[in-house]
């Protein structure tokens, strides 16, 4: 049995985001979850390093991140494009090593087996500029800025290709642990889909709240994910 003293929640950002939108969390969270905030590669404290454009290179990548730590308990929570690949490293975590988180919580994500209502990455940059404002998420000065909006705009590109052509694989099974579902009752990119086809992709418990909000429900209900992300993790705790 795992000592639970002490448990590792990673956390992997929206599409154009970075590590530092859960920092914070640090400080909220109880000193028995170690938050650690996961970067992607070609932003933020990873600027320099190049950008990713497929799923498979990203959980390529976060795998060598997390590796080390894998023998401690651990929890993954993600948002959006961050829910997608929280998904495909939990299955690849448990793949190469048969180790398994004790939880997961995927936010502002589709069911593995759906896709987004259209192609983002495809479109001019005018619209596709246009449909990431409708998302909201995103400062409208980063848009009114044309050399902030040369830098971010591939960063955003690269990441909704990774959402565009991902291809689930159900050979590689569903999940090995429980999992937690957070939506927005009005969030574009997700309410053409049955949310609740996510039981279909754990072997575990799957459990849903929904916030009266859009795609960004994150920022408007961060106190409530926080809460019940602790409520869970202390369940694990209580019974280790």
């Amino acid at each position: 049995m795992l000592n639970m003293k002490k448990i590792i929640l990673y956390c992997l950002p929206y599409a154009g985001g970075s590590s530092y939108i859960y920092q914070q969390w640090r400080g909220i969270l109880d000193d028995f979850i170690e938050v650690i905030p996961l970067e992607y590669s070609g932003r933020g404290t990873r600027f320099g390093d190049s950008l990713i454009k497929s799923a498979e290179e990203h959980v390529d990548d976060l795998f060598c991140i997390v590796k080390s730590r894998l023998e401690e308990p651990f929890a993954f929570f993600g948002h959006s494009m961050g829910s997608l690949l929280t998904f495909e490293l939990i299955r690849t975590i448990h793949q190469r090593t048969g180790r398994s988180p004790v939880h997961g919580f995927f936010s502002a994500g589709y069911p593995p087996n759906r896709k987004p209502p259209f192609p983002y990455s495809s479109l001019p940059d005018d619209d596709f500029v246009s449909k990431i404002q409708l998302l909201g998420g995103t400062p409208i000065e980063l848009f009114q800025q044309k050399d902030l909006l040369k830098l971010f705009l591939p960063i955003l590109r690269a990441d909704f290709q990774v959402i565009d052509e991902y291809v689930y694989q159900p050979e590689l099974g569903v999940l090995p642990c429980d999992i937690t579902i957070f939506s927005g009752e009005h969030d574009p990119f997700t309410r053409h889909i049955c949310i609740s086809e996510w039981e279909d992709f754990t072997n575990g418990s799957c459990s849903f709240m929904e916030f009266p909000e859009g795609h960004f429900f994150i920022r408007s209900y961060e106190k409530e994910i926080v809460d019940t992300i602790r409520r869970t993790l202390e369940s694990y705790k209580a019974h280790s």
